[in-house]
């Protein structure tokens, strides 16, 4: 066998008698004899050297001839070590002393040989080789470096040469190759890239993928555009400008009004959002008439009632489809007329501008739910009980998370007096008194939330308060009316009986005219009479009392004597006789504190109504009744009074729930509300055969007897 070079580390040397190596290729001990290593002088523990291996005389082992410490060793030899011996090498520490010791030469051959082994940049195999190779090269210095990077930049493949410079191993790119693979990499190194390149670098690689690609014709679900125009929000405004002109151009008409509508650009065309706006979904036309409010207020545009009136196109032509929802229509005409000086009210902006629509999209469910005052629940207010004595009565106000039932928009109208009690403003909402109304407008940072009354004091036009907020109180109820106006058999809008769907609001007796429905029976829809309730009465949903009214499913309500007194006097002479017998006997139910199931129609029982309005009527005539002569409330709320009334009574007070106690002295009484409190119940369904039988009927409001919120 010939002998061939290797390298080993010195264990130990014996003067100049022989040694021992640890050889690093054959992975084993060498020994060497001194007086065949000319050098054995220069030779010591622990040193690196190089040697030929060659068989002992007795073919058993090896043996080192020709040591020599690997500093003062051929360059030649050298590179021949590290070329035939690189992977047992690559692992040990001694590479990384020996690459330096190469001469300029033999580094050039030693980087051809790292470029051959790795052949081509194209899979994760070969990118961790090249990594591997820098390490190694990086010992040869700056140049050698500098040098074999641009060796593999050229090696590489598109997706490799982007990574070799997304992880920092080549200085420069070319634009081309970072646009391509940009939207490829992970949000990660995109945030990376975004962080470390100058502004102009991601925007020549964003103009470059704007410029490779097709028209922008969906925004929404366009990820690389949406990226672009979040990273662009940071930028300098002139780099800012060229990405926007650049998606601008590239962009059809719907997405030229999804940059304007988010807020990317200021560019508005009105000839092209005009047409565009009709195909917004709903809660985008909300963002629109915002939006708009917002550039006026600004002063970036003029906002105009003729430039309002322009997107109500389909008012123009009776075959047109309406796109425009509902609420969006409501407001424009309301601002329309208000600009007019017209009145709000339902028979302008709300009837006429819903019938338009049901008489085109007779299938369509409408609800009014945007662009104006959205309650948050009622307001309420009490004395901090913890405030020290001697210091001012401290205020805590706070909202209830239940909305009152039917209103959807603050309908409140402010007390022309303050609240008795704590002498602050309240406002009446369904005759309850609200100390915290949502009816305040919005400031232009909450422009997202702008209602018709900001728009209204943008566009500096000028309104009823009152009016308004009745306004938005035949909203609620005609929102009400609008969930129950669709037929159940085929969907169709209901249709007035004998009158248009304009006077729908006006109607109570509806019709489906649908030929192809098989339901044909009349249905009777019309607001609950109980002044605290106010929902929708429904016959399909709702039995008759005895009186032949349907019965209110929220509170139990049917008829009242003072409902029978007005239509008698409306009628006059030409009144039925039932209808004069029953407001001379008070035959409604009311006033009596009668009640009835709203599934079969018959008088519930085990109510304590009775007690309720005895209690309403205690309180209200405390200070002027003659039989009553003191009154007041105990400190847990609950109300006494002191009365003289006839013996007879007081067995009726005690079977309604009154405490009933004789005086110390004289004739009176002390009635007064029971101290453990009582639920308030309708009572129950008696009749077995109702689903609702045995439930327990209360309504879903409070029927408190009193407030303190009076004059």
């Amino acid at each position: 066998m010939s002998p061939s070079i290797s390298i080993g580390i010195v264990r130990w040397v014996r003067g100049l008698e022989f040694g021992i190596t640890r050889d690093l290729i054959l992975k084993e001990d060498v020994f060497f004899h001194c007086v065949k290593n000319p050098n054995i002088g220069k030779v010591a523990k622990d040193m690196t050297c190089l040697y030929h291996v060659q068989p002992d005389s007795k073919r058993t082992g090896w043996v080192a001839v020709d040591i020599v410490p690997v500093h003062e060793a051929n360059n030649d030899d050298i590179h021949l070590v590290v070329h035939d011996h690189l992977s047992a090498l690559r692992p040990q520490p001694v590479l990384l002393t020996m690459l330096p010791l190469l001469s300029e030469e033999n580094r050039e051959r030693f980087m051809g040989r790292m470029l051959y082994d790795i052949d081509r940049i194209n899979t994760p195999e070969h990118y961790t080789e090249a990594l591997n190779a820098m390490k190694l090269i990086r010992c040869l210095g700056e140049d050698a470096e500098r040098s074999f990077k641009r060796r593999l930049a050229d090696l590489a493949s598109g997706p490799y040469k982007f990574r070799l410079w997304l992880d920092g191993h080549l200085d420069e790119i070319d634009a081309s190759t970072v646009s391509t693979h940009f939207f490829l990499a992970t949000q990660q190194d995109r945030d990376r890239i975004a962080k470390n390149v100058p502004t102009s670098t991601l925007l020549a690689v964003f103009l470059s993928v704007l410029e490779n690609g097709g028209l922008i014709t969906d925004l929404l679900n366009d990820k690389v555009c949406l990226e672009m125009l979040d990273r662009a929000k940071s930028w300098p405004p002139q780099e800012h400008a060229r990405l926007m002109n650049g998606i601008w151009e590239r962009s059809s008409e719907p997405v030229q009004l999804q940059l304007w509508l988010r807020g990317y650009t200021r560019k508005f065309d009105l000839a092209i959002f005009r047409m565009q706006f009709l195909v917004l979904s709903p809660d985008e036309q909300f963002l629109f008439i915002r939006r708009l409010a917002k550039e006026h207020e600004d002063e970036r545009m003029t906002i105009t009632v003729e430039m309002l009136k322009g997107l109500v196109r389909f008012e123009q032509d009776a075959g047109d489809d309406p796109s425009i929802d509902c609420s969006v229509d409501i407001v424009l005409q309301a601002i329309i007329d208000l600009s007019e000086g017209k009145a709000l009210s339902v028979e302008q902006q709300i009837g006429p501008v819903l019938a338009k629509h049901f008489d085109r999209k007779a299938f369509e469910k409408y609800r009014i739910k945007e662009l104006f005052d959205r309650c948050e629940g009622r307001g309420y207010v009490s004395e901090d009980r913890k405030a020290e004595q001697g210091q001012p009565k401290t205020l805590n106000y706070r909202r209830s998370n239940q909305v009152p039932a039917g209103v959807v928009f603050c309908e409140g109208h402010k007390a022309p007096y303050m609240d008795r009690t704590h002498g602050v403003e309240f406002w009446f909402c369904r005759n309850v008194p609200c100390f915290l109304p949502c009816n305040q407008g919005h400031d232009e940072a909450q422009w997202e939330k702008y209602t018709l009354r900001d728009v209204l004091r943008i566009l500096q036009i000028s309104f009823d308060e009152d009016q308004y907020q009745t306004f938005l109180g035949y909203i609620n109820r005609v929102n009400d009316l609008l969930a129950h106006l669709n037929c159940r058999s085929c969907g169709k809008i209901l249709s007035p009986v004998g009158q248009s769907n304009y006077a729908f609001y006006r109607a109570t007796r509806f019709s489906c005219d649908n030929p192809d429905c098989t339901t044909k029976k009349e249905v009777y829809l019309n607001h609950c009479l109980h002044s605290r309730c106010g929902n929708v009465v429904d016959s399909r949903d709702s039995a008759k009392c005895p009186n032949s009214l349907h019965v209110c499913p929220n509170c139990f309500s049917c008829c009242s004597t003072a409902m029978f007194g007005k239509r008698l006097q409306i009628l006059g002479d030409a009144a039925p006789e039932y209808l004069r017998k029953l407001v001379q006997e008070n035959g409604g139910h009311m006033e009596r504190g009668i009640h009835f199931c709203f599934k079969c129609g018959t008088e519930l029982v085990g109510g304590n109504e009775k007690y309720r309005l005895t209690l309403k009527w205690l309180i209200a005539n405390a200070t002027t009744a003659r039989r009553i002569w003191k009154s007041g409330r105990r400190q847990d709320g609950g109300w006494w009074f002191v009365v003289d009334f006839p013996e007879e009574k007081y067995t009726t007070l005690a079977a309604m729930g009154f405490e009933v106690n004789a005086m110390t002295s004289g004739t009176g009484r002390l009635i007064a509300e029971p101290r453990e409190g009582k639920k308030f119940t309708l009572g129950q369904c008696p009749n077995s055969s109702c689903e609702r039988h045995g439930a327990e009927c209360q309504p879903n409001f409070s029927f408190s007897a009193s407030t303190n919120a009076t004059k």
